[in-house]
């Protein structure tokens, strides 16, 4: 096992440094000035020169590459441009909200996935079957920009159940949290369907039932634990995907997370919150790619071997 994690590890770094390269590029050729932003359109010449200096955007693109990278490894990883604060403390107060939005998505996924799935594929090819795959495939069809302002009239506006937005308690956590599970329960439900059903038509599984086994004892006992290996990787991949998808969900849902400050910090040009907000994304994408990995090793050992 120690093995698999050192090669796993190892492919990490390259990834992760190639996103950090890849951000700083691109964020640099969009158009604009942060300065202009910043200071406005009627400064002085003198105070934009002044400040472009201070965050050493007069230098050469390769060395603000360099003092960029430097920072990521010495954990400095700037100063925001807008307000002055250094950007690892403004993104430590926004990844929590948005781990537990992401864990609270979850927890919706798995709920909706796990038994919608088992039933349709007991119930597979007929009308129970047929009507959880067209709501797993509405599920997969509504984007969180268009499903999450829905959920906002229907139970905050015209009912006035739940919060309009924000981090304010326990019910603040249900409409986002729905709206970025959704499409993941989809995608789980359609996955432990057709994992099921895959080692339902094994021959242990009929010899089981041969032995006067009934169908639930079967699939309690040996189709469970060898049909989730396969969901096991999709659902920690899908993990990685909330946490970029929740960008779009916090900025509807006005959720002070850091999907929200990466979108502020884009409409201010704000280069090194940006930057770090992306950082921890990736981060997260990575560290969730790397726990399941030891999942699947945990409960298929030959994986170990590759």
């Amino acid at each position: 096992m120690g093995m698999f994690l050192l090669r796993r590890l190892t492919t990490l770094i390259p990834v992760l440094l190639g996103v950090l390269t890849a951000v700083f590029l691109l964020i640099h050729m969009i158009p604009g000035d942060p300065v202009e932003v910043m200071l406005g359109e009627m400064a002085l010449p003198a105070d934009r020169e002044a400040l472009r200096v201070q965050l050493h955007l007069d230098q050469p693109l390769a060395v603000q590459y360099g003092h960029y990278l430097v920072g990521v490894l010495t954990g400095d990883l700037g100063t925001s441009m807008h307000s002055g604060r250094p950007v690892l403390e403004m993104v430590a107060e926004r990844v929590g909200p948005t781990f537990l939005l992401t864990l609270a998505a979850m927890v919706v996924a798995i709920s909706v996935a796990l038994p919608l799935g088992l039933i349709s594929a007991l119930k597979a090819g007929t009308a129970v079957d047929h009507t959880a795959m067209v709501g797993a495939l509405l599920g997969v069809s509504m984007p969180n920009f268009w499903l999450g302002p829905l959920l906002l009239l229907a139970f905050s506006v015209h009912l006035g159940w739940l919060p309009l937005g924000g981090l304010d308690g326990p019910l603040s956590f249900i409409l986002p949290a729905i709206t970025l599970g959704t499409a993941m329960a989809a995608i789980l439900t359609r996955m432990v369907r057709a994992s099921l059903l895959e080692v339902m038509d094994r021959e242990f599984v009929r010899a089981a039932l041969a032995k006067g086994l009934t169908r639930w004892q079967v699939m309690a006992r040996h189709v469970l634990a060898n049909a989730l290996i396969p969901v096991i990787t999709v659902l920690g991949l899908q993990f990685g995907a909330l946490l970029a998808g929740a960008i779009i969900t916090e900025t509807v849902f006005s959720w002070p997370g850091l999907g929200r400050l990466t979108v502020e910090a884009i409409q201010t040009r704000d280069y090194p919150v940006v930057q770090g907000c992306v950082m921890f994304i990736c981060l997260g994408y990575l560290a969730a790619s790397l726990l399941t990995d030891i999942c699947y090793a945990a409960a298929d050992p030959r994986v170990r071997l590759r």
